[in-house]
């Protein structure tokens, strides 16, 4: 889903850190194996992760402002989702 949307807007890709990717394959696990937890659904998931990446994006967006104020001559750092 970012992939795409990166090759068509050129903007570089969301990196991921392991933990969260982690993270997400044990709760889906979790909730696979174990019904009295409840299911999530694909949908659940997708809007999950598409939150968090807009939440990432955002952050880093006016990370780069503030950057681009202090220093012209920066250059443009690749967005980041981790805890």
């Amino acid at each position: 889903m970012d992939l795409q949307r990166s090759s068509l807007t050129g903007e570089y890709p969301l990196q991921i850190y392991e933990e969260i990717a982690r993270l997400a394959r044990e709760h889906c696990r979790m909730h696979s194996e174990n019904n009295r937890c409840g299911r999530s659904n694909g949908r659940q998931m997708r809007n999950s992760l598409q939150s968090a990446s807009a939440l990432a994006f955002a952050y880093h967006h006016n990370n780069q402002q503030q950057l681009l104020l202090e220093d012209p001559d920066a250059k443009p750092s690749m967005p980041m989702l981790g805890v």
